[in-house]
């Protein structure tokens, strides 16, 4: 059955666990503009932690399944859905507090986020935690590894320099634990659905083509983008309904 929770970024990324967009996602396509709009709404709700550090601020959905390929022994293995390009924004984001803290506070901060966030330490195959579209992976990985690339690097790229420029001019040198707040609020003040939808892995070919291609599912679950937490139920019992109806 779908299993759906509110879930902050902490839960997503702890862990020894993998989150592959397949290829049949598009690749990374959010704006400045919608990076923009993010960075201003952690930096509100930073602010607004400092009154109540309960404070939330739902971040949209994440739609899972689980993933076909074989995992290494011991990692939690899914393909993302939906969400995808929210979930690569913020580990960008992640990585430029990496990058500022470890230069600016103490270089510690670089292996306590990449091995709680970023990266399986002891993965060697793929030990990035979110992997991307193939198109995506180099300039991805190279950024999430801190490793400077030559080459284009796309959205991905203008993302990562654009969170890096503004956590400078976030930083106040008479204030040595803002960029603390910040990273605090991000991954645990950015809550959103979660849900985790077993039904692709048990679908039969003859039930996947009476589900359009078995993507039915799939892009039910998508209308979890303009659909806030009281909204999410009905299009996947929709689905279920529609599933039963085919078996």
């Amino acid at each position: 059955m779908v299993a759906a929770k509110e879930t902050a970024l902490r839960s997503i990324l702890e862990g020894t666990k993998q989150y592959q967009v397949p290829l049949y996602q598009r690749t990374y396509s959010w704006t400045l503009e919608q990076v923009q709009r993010l960075w201003s709404d952690v930096v509100d709700l930073t602010n607004d932690r400092m009154e109540n550090e309960t404070q939330t601020h739902f971040i949209g959905s994440l739609v899972l399944a689980p993933s076909p390929s074989l995992s290494p022994a011991g990692v939690q293995h899914f393909l993302v859905i939906d969400g995808q390009q929210r979930l690569t924004t913020l580990t960008l984001l992640l990585a430029a507090i990496r990058e500022h803290r470890a230069k600016h506070e103490d270089p510690s901060h670089r292996d306590r986020i990449n091995d709680q966030f970023l990266i399986n330490k002891w993965q060697e195959d793929q030990p990035l935690k979110v992997l991307p579209t193939q198109k995506d992976q180099g300039a991805y990985n190279s950024w999430i590894r801190g490793v400077k690339t030559s080459g284009s690097d796309g959205g991905i790229g203008t993302a990562s320099r654009f969170f890096q420029a503004q956590l400078l001019d976030y930083d106040d040198p008479d204030d040595p634990l803002d960029v603390d707040r910040l990273e605090a609020a991000v991954i645990d003040g950015l809550p959103g659905v979660t849900t985790f939808d077993p039904w692709p892995t048990f679908c039969s070919a003859d039930t996947c083509s009476a589900l359009n291609d078995g993507v039915v599912v799939y892009s039910d679950a998508s209308h979890l983008n303009q659909a806030g937490s009281q909204l999410f139920v009905a299009p996947l019992q929709e689905a279920l309904s529609r599933i039963a109806e085919a078996t």
